[in-house]
This record gives C-alpha cells, sequence and structure tokens, in this order.
C-alpha cells in the first residue's frame, strides 16, 4: 500500500509538469490555427482571383469604366468578387475603395492573357510568432485567363463593316490652255476638276497669253489612264512676251480675254481702252471664245486707246466634279481622337459613326473606307472595335 506522502508528491509533479508543458502545446495550437488560416485564406483568395480573371477576360471593354454599361460591368466585376469570398478570415486590400483592375495585353484581342490579383491582410493570433513575422501577413493570389470574346478565324482583315460608296473618279482631263489669257487657263483649269490652288502663273496680269504649261503629276493610290491626270496634279504656265518697245508712248497692250467671263473681259478692256467693247452689255456668264480689234491686232501688241473690241463667247462649261477627300486611317487608333484626322481630311464630323457607341471610347480596329484612298468629302465610315 502507497503512502499518502507519496501519492500527494507525484499528484504535485503532474502539475508542475502540466503548467511546463501546456503553454508549448497551446503555442503549437495557435500556430496550427494561424497556418490554417492563412492557408484557407489563400484558396478561397486564389477562387476570387480566377473568377475576377475570367469575367475580365469576357467583358474585355469593360475597362475603363467610361459609359454607364462599363460602369455596370465594374460594378458586377466587384460584386462576382465578393460573392466569391466564402468565409476568407482576412481584410481584402481595396485601394481607393475598389478591387484592383485587371491588367490586359498590348492589344486586348483573343488569345490575350487577362491578368488579376488580389490580397488579403491576415492578423495573427500566436503572439510568439506575431513577434518573428509581419502582423498583419499579406497573402497575395494571382489568376491569368485568355480573351475569348472576339473574332477568332476567318476574321476580316480590313475593314468592311457597312457597304462602301462608290469610290470617286479621281482623274481627270487636262484642258488645252495655250493660246488662253491667264485668267481663261485657270479657269479651264478649275472647270476640269483640278485644284485652284495648283495652278501656278509668274508674276503678271491676268490678261496675259498662256505660252505653254509644265504639269507635275503627284503619285495617285488609283493609277489614271495615259489620257488622264491626278485631280491634286499642278501646272505652271509661261507667258507669251509682250511687244516691246511700245510703238508710241500712248498705246496700250491688248489684253488676251480668251476663255475669261464676257463681264471680267469687258471689265479689263475698259480699264485700259475708251474704244467700244462689244456686247457692250449682258451675256456676261457666256465664255470668250475669240476677240477681235479695230485696228486688227494680237494679244499683247500695242493699240491706241481709241480701238475697239468684238468678242464671241460661248456657254459657260457644267460645275467641275467634286474634289476628293483622303481617307484617314484609324485603326488601332482610340475613338475618342478619331474625329480630329476625319473632320482634318475635310470630311463632316457627323459621317464618322461609331459602332458599340454604348461601349466608348475603345480602340478602333476595323473602318468601311480603307484608309489612304480618296473618296467624296461627304462619305459615310463606320468604325467598330
Amino acid at each position: 500500500m502507497r503512502d499518502p506522502k507519496h501519492r500527494q508528491n507525484e499528484r504535485g509533479q503532474s502539475v508542475v509538469e502540466l503548467a511546463l508543458v501546456a503553454p508549448l502545446v497551446l503555442l503549437l495550437l495557435l500556430i496550427t490555427i494561424d497556418f490554417g488560416r492563412v492557408f484557407m485564406g489563400w484558396v478561397e483568395l486564389n477562387s476570387m482571383a480566377r473568377v475576377a480573371a475570367n469575367y475580365s477576360a469576357l467583358h474585355e471593354d469593360a475597362w475603363p469604366p467610361v459609359t454607364a454599361k462599363q460602369i455596370a460591368e465594374r460594378a458586377e466585376y466587384e460584386a462576382l468578387i465578393d460573392a466569391n469570398k466564402g468565409v476568407i478570415d482576412c481584410a481584402p486590400v481595396k485601394p481607393g475603395g475598389h478591387y484592383p483592375d485587371p491588367t490586359f495585353g498590348g492589344t486586348r484581342e483573343p488569345g490575350d492573357l487577362v491578368s488579376v490579383s488580389l490580397q488579403c491582410n491576415f492578423t495573427l493570433i500566436a503572439p510568439f510568432i506575431r513577434g518573428l513575422l509581419p502582423n498583419p501577413v499579406v497573402v497575395t493570389s494571382t489568376a491569368r485567363f485568355p480573351i475569348t470574346n472576339g473574332c477568332l478565324a476567318g476574321c476580316d482583315t480590313g475593314v468592311v463593316a457597312a457597304t462602301p460608296p462608290v469610290a470617286i473618279d479621281n482623274c481627270r482631263t487636262v484642258p488645252s490652255m495655250t493660246n488662253l489669257s491667264v485668267a481663261g487657263a485657270r479657269n479651264a483649269w478649275v472647270a476640269a476638276g483640278f485644284v485652284a490652288a495648283n495652278f501656278h502663273v509668274p508674276s503678271g496680269s491676268e490678261t496675259r497669253t498662256v505660252a505653254s504649261r509644265t504639269i507635275s503629276d503627284p503619285q495617285n493610290p488609283d493609277p489614271c489612264a495615259p489620257a488622264k491626270l491626278f485631280v491634286f496634279s499642278s501646272v505652271s504656265v509661261t507667258l507669251a512676251d509682250l511687244v516691246t518697245p511700245k510703238p508710241t508712248p500712248t498705246c496700250q497692250y491688248v489684253p488676251d480675254m480668251r476663255g475669261m467671263s464676257v463681264s471680267d473681259g469687258r471689265a479689263a478692256w475698259q480699264a485700259l481702252f475708251t474704244g467700244a467693247f462689244a456686247p457692250a452689255t449682258g451675256q456676261d456668264t457666256k465664255i470668250i471664245d475669240t476677240q477681235t480689234t479695230n485696228p486688227t491686232s494680237q494679244p499683247g501688241e500695242c493699240l491706241e486707246p481709241t480701238a475697239t473690241m468684238d468678242v464671241t463667247y460661248v456657254d459657260p462649261p457644267p460645275p467641275p466634279p467634286a474634289l476628293p477627300c483622303l481617307v484617314p486611317s484609324l485603326v488601332n487608333t482610340s475613338s475618342s481622337t478619331a474625329s480630329v484626322p476625319w473632320t482634318g481630311a475635310g470630311f463632316t464630323a457627323a459621317n464618322l459613326q461609331f459602332k458599340h457607341s454604348n461601349q466608348l471610347p475603345y480602340t478602333i480596329r476595323t473602318q468601311s473606307l480603307i484608309g489612304n484612298t480618296y473618296w467624296p468629302c461627304n462619305s459615310v465610315m463606320d468604325v467598330d472595335r
């Protein structure tokens, strides 16, 4: 039979051993709980990141959130992440009160990866571990999904969002300009459909005679037939010589009025001569075809101011065809800046039409008119993402 005193000593020893072992067991338990919390939190955080990346890959146009539709999709993105938090025991990091936006590849084309990185702050409960590790512990999870929204095969390369209008004819027939007045040659140049600013003449009167011309034909994206030239060609003319010296001090050089309107020819004659001009009135818009002076002379010769002038005339030519405008290439540019080159090329701002206008702004991927080609300036062009 054991001595009661010996049994009391054994109980005391057990209490001491328990007092020594219990804190260590409790610490190990707390450490185990903390590691379990962090691991389970990482699992939940990874699930949240995957859901966010998958949603972003299916709604790549939701960022940046500008339109009402994009803002709604951004809110749905936040709600989906929160719905997948489960029992995560941490404080998700939300800069500015929002989960971090996804990171996209350079083109946002199908196959490009979308990346979402989320963070959580775990507060440790084990006192010993809190002294060794940063508290809270930051846990990060990143998920990547490929974009699958868009064209994957057999895609259009250029751009046909709508049936384009018929292309304008960029070629013009060069008119005869020699033996016309400078003003008449310019009128013929413009009436043929060329640009007035591309008619070049040395200093001299509009009533001098054109002796010859030299044409410069720039590169045309739609080459012309041999008998025609590009609408933006330019011409330089040389002038016929005047009779010098003047035979008498009072004589005046006879103006060349061929190709001018009757009204302009009459004004040019009356500015120099006192003799009659026929027709004295009327036929102002007709174009002078021939001119005859009395005494007889040729343009550039000298006559006394009392000489008279008779002209014959023809109907004016029909209005010239409208000048075309050069379509800018807007592919891979932002829809927010597209109107600047469009209107700068001479087109009407309202005729640049944005498909998916509820998702603006976006990067333009297609346009219905081919860039760097000429079209009527009233053309309509559709662009799309």
